[in-house]
């Protein structure tokens, strides 16, 4: 019979406590308690079996180099963007995790790279207990109504015992589950979404598919908050974790990692909605660019998500009021940003905008939060003020300080091969070293300012 016993578990740092508190006494940190349920004759029993353990350690024992772990199963999406932010491939024993919001499409997403798995001859099972055989079924045909629909194995389960017996039965190639939150384990005595339950459940799959060498896919839901529900009570056990980024009335959808054993995580992938079907940019400034020659108000930067540089645009509105108190108003763009480059052209450039007010934005709802777009933000400004356009071709790049001076921004060799891209021919810029200039071999013109105050030159 077993014996219960209630106990309180920090979810930050998994100090355990006799009684609940506001604040770990561990890590310090408030309201992260909670509660949780273990069996005192199984923790006593597993003690003894400590010494036990540890005589047989030896036997698990192995050489670092003894395995060709390139000669092991690796599994391919088959989508080039996705495989390329993953590290080309599913590793064999790796869990991934996949999360965000209940309506962005993320099973589109595992469909669509169900589909491609299956035809490179993989075996490949979908795991769903929130969604019926006749929902995804439905979904697959919607989504592949031109295409045969993919060869997988299906089962609607919540028991995980279930789950591994299947599994051990066809041994697929690749495993997704749809969603971890509803799995549920007898060895932990709570309902589905509960931590105790998650927790068990997440790390029998960890133990389970490490050893048979298969590749498992988790879905995942977040909070209110825009965090992952129960936040590192997973994180930790998995091996790569991706989060989708997007608005709600934009059909561009971004895909981070935020972590990655087996690659970088300075990826993202960027995608967009097409009906039923997510169809992947290769080349997101062509979208984010909608520049036109002789329009006032609009400057091109280069700006930098993680790695990865976009070419976007910035548009400025400058527009003379008569109310004491001028709007401030920045859309995709830090509202405290603007003001200070509006206070630095006030003050350094003697450009009169305290009885005007000024709308800045981006195109596409793409936001911008690095420093690298601050002369392009000046450069609309003053475009709009002074109702001057802004040579075709010509982008901006580069950080103002409160000081008035233009200084250096990072990776400048990726932004300048993004512009080369597109064809820009002029460059607005700080002075280049002349170390970078060798190594980048460019043919555009580079127009180097000192000061911001030298962006007057090119109007």
């Amino acid at each position: 019979m077993a014996k219960l016993k209630t106990i309180y578990v920090c979810e930050k740092c998994w100090e355990k406590f006799p009684k609940w508190s506001g604040q770990c006494l561990s890590c310090k940190n408030w309201n992260c308690l909670y509660e949780d349920v273990i069996d005192t004759k199984e923790e006593k029993k597993s003690e003894k079996l400590k010494e036990v353990k540890i005589s047989k350690a030896s036997a698990n024992i192995s050489k670092l180099w003894d395995e060709d772990f390139e000669e092991k199963m690796r599994i391919k999406s088959w989508i080039w963007e996705f495989d390329r932010v993953l590290g080309w491939w599913f590793v064999s024993d790796s869990i991934t995790l996949l999360t965000w919001d209940p309506w962005v499409w993320k099973s589109t997403l595992v469909l669509q790279a169900s589909w491609e798995i299956a035809n490179s001859w993989k075996k490949v099972l979908y795991v769903s207990w929130e969604e019926s055989l006749s929902q995804v079924s439905s979904r697959a045909k919607r989504i592949f109504w031109e295409k045969k629909v993919p060869d997988v194995d299906f089962i609607s389960t919540s028991d995980i015992d279930e789950i591994f017996w299947i599994v051990w039965k066809i041994l697929p190639d690749f495993v997704i589950i749809d969603s971890i939150n509803t799995i549920q384990s007898d060895y932990a005595n709570w309902s589905a979404w509960w931590i105790s339950q998650i927790k068990a459940c997440s790390e029998l799959i960890m133990h389970f598919f490490k050893k048979i060498w298969i590749p498992v896919l988790l879905i995942w839901h977040v909070t209110k908050w825009w965090e992952m529900a129960w936040p590192q009570a997973l994180a930790h056990l998995v091996d790569v974790v991706l989060h989708f980024e997007w608005e709600r009335y934009n059909s561009l959808k971004m895909l981070r990692w935020i972590k990655n054993r087996f690659w970088a995580t300075s990826e993202i992938w960027i995608f967009e909605m097409e009906w039923v079907w997510l169809k992947e940019v290769k080349n997101p400034s062509e979208i984010f660019l909608n520049w036109k020659a002789n329009s006032e108000g609009s400057a091109i930067s280069v700006t930098l998500e993680w790695t990865r540089p976009f070419i976007s645009e910035l548009q400025a509105l400058v527009n003379f009021t008569n109310f004491p108190y001028p709007k401030r108003i920045a859309s995709w763009i830090e509202l405290n940003r603007l003001n200070i480059q509006i206070a630095i052209l006030s003050k350094h450039c003697n450009l009169k905008l305290d009885n005007c007010d000024v709308f800045v934005s981006t195109v596409w709802g793409f936001k911008l939060n690095e420093p690298a777009a601050d002369l392009a933000i000046c450069a609309a400004i003053i475009s709009s003020k002074n109702k001057k356009t802004i040579p075709e071709k010509t982008a901006f790049l580069w950080e103002v300080s409160l000081s008035w001076e233009v200084r250096n921004v990072s990776h400048l060799e990726k932004r300048i091969k993004e512009l080369e891209k597109l064809w820009f021919e002029n460059l607005v810029c700080g002075k280049i070293p002349e170390k970078v200039k060798k190594n980048i071999k460019s043919k555009m013109n580079f127009v180097e300012l000192s000061v911001i105050k030298g962006i007057f030159r090119i109007f």
